[in-house]
């Protein structure tokens, strides 16, 4: 049976917030819906899923056998068509992927940070970037160095003219580090392959311990009708909003519930941080901010919230979940209410069209389909 700690609010919690007047659950319409795959083809909580670039296709991604299956939206998720790509051509390992139109699909490859252009009429990749760290900025004496994308929906890739920017993390707490240099964006050029790197963590995270995994991962997302990029942070309250010349706006965009988010207990450098299930359990003991979703049909946000795992759950249950919400806000980032999500539900893997949001279902036990939440109704 696996053992955790269980963490408390501190005596004077400054990442404690009360319930206010404010606080609206709303109820929300949520469907089920199923699509056939192919007796080969895998769809997990990772499985690389995007819209193609006319909005008309849902594409998913087979990275075993580097295969793209694309399902008509307006026909019901009607089978069209699979496209059979060069296994030779594309890496192991392929994160996620862009529909970038003209017959091309921008990949992503973590392990090397690599983005590469397939050509689908040629079956060929005609050209390759990386968002690696250029020798010459790195600090010898600095064991900090800039984070490189983490390719997720939750933390999307996004392309204006030459530049493709993307968000990442790496774990770990440094006890000596600058946090200044602890930058969570890239930019790059890939016209003259320039890389800025952008963002650091908000001043909450510069002096406490939060772990080094969960707390530090990095949500974030696109408006193009306003030009911003929109960033989450487990830890923080707030959003923080960047405009095109990367100005930084801080903004309410918490839930309304009592929440706790407390920072660990121990130092940097305790020994305790090598257990993973101590981590986790702070993790699990705490609540936490998740995806930051724009809706660009709806010109909305949804906001994730992930609430604490009870002690009952955390003694008796081998691996717990979080009960998670979405936090409704106009396009002002004005509160509106907090929609309560079904369990197994991926927050970190979904797609938004017109009739929707849809979050990918992990309760579902049929390989042959993949299952996803369909959120289009609350009031």
């Amino acid at each position: 049976m696996l053992v955790l700690i269980t963490f408390g609010c501190k005596k004077v919690p400054s990442s404690c917030y009360k319930s206010s007047s404010e606080w609206h659950e709303l109820n929300g319409q949520i469907e089920t819906i199923e699509i056939k795959l192919d007796s080969l083809q895998v769809v997990g909580w990772m499985t690389p899923i995007q819209l193609s670039e006319n909005k008309k296709y849902l594409i998913i991604f087979d990275d075993h056998n580097k295969r793209l299956f694309y399902y008509d939206i307006d026909a019901g998720f009607k089978f069209e068509k699979c496209i059979n790509l060069d296994k030779k051509a594309l890496p192991n390992k392929i994160m996620n992927f862009v529909d970038i139109g003209g017959e091309e699909i921008l990949f992503y490859n973590y392990q090397k940070h690599e983005l590469l252009w397939y050509s689908l009429s040629s079956n060929e990749v005609l050209r390759k970037r990386n968002f690696e760290v250029p020798d010459s900025i790195i600090n010898p004496f600095n064991p900090v160095l800039p984070s490189l994308p983490y390719f997720s929906a939750a933390s999307p890739m996004t392309i204006q003219d030459s530049l493709i920017t993307g968000f990442g993390y790496y774990a770990g707490e440094r006890e000596m580090e600058n946090p200044e240099n602890r930058t969570v964006c890239t930019v790059l050029n890939f016209y003259n392959d320039k890389k800025e790197y952008k963002i650091i963590y908000p001043k909450l995270y510069w002096i406490d311990n939060w772990g080094g995994m969960y707390f530090r991962a990095i949500y974030a997302c696109f408006n193009p009708k306003k030009d911003n990029f929109i960033v989450s942070f487990p830890a923080d309250q707030n959003l923080h909003v960047f405009d095109n010349t990367w100005k930084e706006m801080e903004i309410n965009g918490g839930s309304r519930q009592n929440i706790c988010i407390d920072p660990m207990k121990v130092s940097r450098t305790s020994k305790k941080l090598e257990d993973r299930e101590y981590v986790l359990g702070h993790y699990l003991s705490n609540s936490s901010y998740g995806a930051i979703i724009y809706d660009s049909y709806r010109d909305q946000y949804w906001r994730v919230l992930e609430m604490p795992v009870s002690t009952e759950d955390l003694q008796n249950i081998k691996s717990p979940e979080k009960r998670s919400y979405l936090v409704l806000m106009d396009n002002s980032f004005k509160y509106i209410g907090e929609l309560a999500l079904p369990k197994g539900i991926v927050t970190t893997n979904y797609f938004v069209t017109k009739d929707g949001i849809y979050f990918l279902n992990l309760n579902n036990k049929n390989e042959d389909i993949a299952s996803f939440y369909k959120i289009n109704k609350y009031h």
